[in-house]
């Protein structure tokens, strides 16, 4: 979160594109206050550039109710009730972006860094732009 944030408040009039793309579970709660980060995100949009970072949120086991309830809540690019799926990697590069200076970062269990890493390779990433970080 902190890394999303200062890359947002660092951008400035630069035309860098600042992307996330999101995944969680919606919470057994119901609640959908209880997503972190879910008010930090939101709050993105008002950091550094207007247009604010690109972000698409991915809810598996959401209902649709709690998907309408989040696009009313939060202004993303987009709320989707279903795991990440590799379109949205691709997507989230933007239309324009630079094979050779395009940096990611991806977080999450080994099984879907992996995933995701090997995906971005393919589509001509270099590996030293395709940073990792493994948890569970």
């Amino acid at each position: 979160m902190s890394m999303l944030t200062h890359l947002n408040q660092s951008a400035g009039e630069s035309k860098r594109r600042i992307s996330l793309v999101y995944g969680t579970r919606a919470p057994r709660s119901k609640n959908l206050s209880d997503i972190l980060f879910l008010n930090r995100l939101g709050e993105q949009k008002y950091i550094g550039k207007d247009e604010g970072p690109y972000i698409d949120l991915f809810l598996s086991q959401c209902s649709e109710e709690e998907k309408q309830d989040m696009g009313n809540r939060y202004d993303f690019h987009s709320i989707r009730a279903k795991r990440i799926d590799r379109n949205a990697l691709f997507t989230a590069l933007g239309p324009n972006h630079n094979i050779q200076t395009t940096v990611v970062y991806i977080c999450g269990p080994p099984q879907m860094t992996d995933e995701f890493e090997e995906a971005y390779l393919k589509k001509g990433l270099p590996k030293s732009n395709v940073l990792t970080e493994k948890w569970w």
